[in-house]
């Protein structure tokens, strides 16, 4: 390992270690690799079902999804020493100095198997409904209600610190402590299962013409937590463990009133400690925790699934203007697009015309279109198109628009 012994013995931690000098770009390895998430699958059910009937446009569906990996994070694998000066080598000594001394002021490297086998089992279910109230007032309500279940590893190689005691109350004197999944503990912290999110919005169309439209909207919105969240702390500076993948449990870390299996953690080594001579090894890799404190990821009990709120705000004008007002200059601006757009298009009345693109059409249809985009966003939601303009299209621009149409199938529902 490049004529530096560090002491590592596992090969997939091979290689150059991390050598940290104050003031100076480190040398050596990365300490957050070596990092192996493979293999990995996600595998997702998925079905929406759309009901128009009357003023109302019923959406509902549900999906379900399975995400695992096998994980392994070494977080300081390959080990890290610093040199930082401040007189290790001698009174006033710098970084530099330091370091060709052979005076290292800490050290840190991982000690034990971080293979994890872990899935995390996610689903979620909504019922929407868009309620064409009158010409003028479309008004969208949903629910969607998500659960996301806690991180699970097939043998049970994973930990948590409890701040509490058995009634499940907070203490100082009387916590849990470290507890393994399988020993003391079920799970690393409690389901959240209350993750309803109601959705509301109002679309108002002052004139009742399709031209503008003002738009409300607001929401709740839930997130699925990642792996990695869990199993590595990615851009923290001084974490020294991965997750609660690698917390001690075992008798042999030091760990007070330890009954578990993992022997696995980062561990922090004083500069006195350290061997740093061609001969080596650099650390006793071994942990003790009773000697050097073990860093350790502890996650709230009550951990909830994270989510967005948006509020309900005018989407259309800017906070304290008129609505009248700008719904007005919304329409000089959309007028003055379509001005230019529809001169263009003049423009290419003989490539139209090949292609059997009848102009003042194309121009009917670029205007449905930019009422669309402002009603209704850029979204995948159905629009129509009156038969009357799509009759003077070519067959297949009729099949895009229309394409049931050919064998008159009925449109009670849509399945998407």
């Amino acid at each position: 390992m490049y004529g530096i012994n560090t002491g590592v013995t596992n090969p997939a931690d091979f290689g150059m270690p991390e050598i940290a000098i104050s003031g100076f770009n480190s040398l050596g390895g990365n300490h957050g690799w070596p990092l192996l998430t493979t293999p990995n699958s996600t595998y997702q059910f998925m079905d929406n079902i759309s009901y128009a009937h009357g003023k109302h446009n019923i959406r509902f569906g549900g999906e379900f999804r399975r995400g695992g990996t096998n994980n392994q994070r070494d977080r300081y694998g390959k080990s890290r020493i610093q040199f930082s000066g401040g007189g290790c080598a001698f009174a006033g000594s710098s970084p530099l100095e330091d370091f060709i001394a052979g005076c290292a002021r800490r050290g840190r490297i991982f000690v034990g198997n971080s293979v994890r086998h872990v899935t995390m089992i996610s689903s979620g279910a909504f019922v929407q409904d868009d309620w064409r109230v009158s010409q003028h007032l479309t008004v969208n309500l949903g629910m969607r209600y998500d659960l996301n279940r806690v991180i699970h590893e097939d043998n049970n190689n994973l930990a948590n610190f409890i701040p509490y005691d058995a009634q499940g109350k907070f203490s100082t004197t009387a916590a849990l402590g470290i507890k393994q999944v399988g020993k003391g503990i079920d799970a690393p912290y409690h389901g959240d299962h209350n993750n309803f999110s109601p959705r509301l919005g109002l679309s108002w169309d002052p004139w009742g013409r399709g031209k503008t439209v003002i738009r409300a909207g607001g929401g709740v919105t839930y997130e699925i937590p990642h792996l990695a969240v869990f199993l590595g702390q990615n851009g923290v500076n001084n974490a020294s463990t991965a997750g609660i993948n690698v917390i001690p449990t075992a008798a042999s870390t030091g760990i007070p009133g330890a009954n578990g299996t993992i022997a696995a953690s980062a561990v922090n080594v004083s500069g006195s400690s350290l061997n740093w001579s061609l001969a080596g090894p650099v650390f006793n890799t071994s942990i003790d925790c009773s000697a050097t404190p073990c860093d350790i990821l502890g996650v709230d009990q009550n951990l909830r699934t994270p989510y967005v709120q948006q509020l309900i705000d005018l989407k259309n004008a800017p906070a304290g203007d008129d609505p009248v007002a700008h719904t007005r200059r919304m329409q000089a601006v959309v007028d003055e697009f379509m001005g230019k757009v529809t001169a263009l298009l003049r423009e290419r009345k003989a490539l139209l015309d090949q292609l059997h693109f009848p102009l003042e059409a194309c121009v009917r249809l670029l205007g449905l279109a930019i009422d669309r985009v402002v009603q209704q966003g850029m979204t995948g939601a159905e629009w129509e198109v009156p038969d009357e303009l799509l009759v003077l299209f070519p067959d297949d621009v009729r099949a895009y628009f229309r394409p049931r149409q050919a064998t008159q199938t009925p449109r009670p529902a849509t399945y998407i």
